[in-house]
């Protein structure tokens, strides 16, 4: 059985971390906005399927000043990697426009045909 993932903050999100005590961000991002923090991150088990990460960013420095190394604006590479992927991949994209990526469509193709996105190598720790 394969599955596919797509830019999901893994490990959690800075920038919900950040804001989450904000009135603003929990009216807007509601109860859910609360489980990207790191701490209820943590809570979700692994995938126990064959899956792949495809998260958005810019290659060396991400969208977001705010946000440390590369990211798609809201959430960071490094938040999207998650131990035991067969694959990740990096599209140059800002989240909202991550799963309408031409990349990530191909990506997916793929991955469904062969099990690799192919971000060049298995993740899997």
């Amino acid at each position: 059985m394969s599955g596919s993932t797509t830019i999901p903050p893994s490990r959690g999100a800075a920038a919900a971390e950040a804001l989450r005590h904000s009135r603003l961000y929990r009216a807007l991002a509601g109860p859910s906005g609360q489980t990207l923090v790191p701490e209820h991150a943590d809570r979700i088990p692994l995938p126990r399927v064959r899956h792949c990460i495809i998260a958005g960013g810019h290659g060396r420095e991400g969208f977001n000043p705010w946000l440390e190394g590369d990211d798609d604006g809201i959430v960071r590479l490094e938040e999207a990697r998650l131990p035991g992927s067969d694959d990740f991949l990096r599209v140059d994209a800002v989240h909202t426009f991550v799963i309408d990526h031409a990349g990530t469509r191909a990506a997916m193709r793929r991955f469904l045909a062969g099990g690799r996105c192919d971000g060049t190598g298995a993740t899997r720790r």
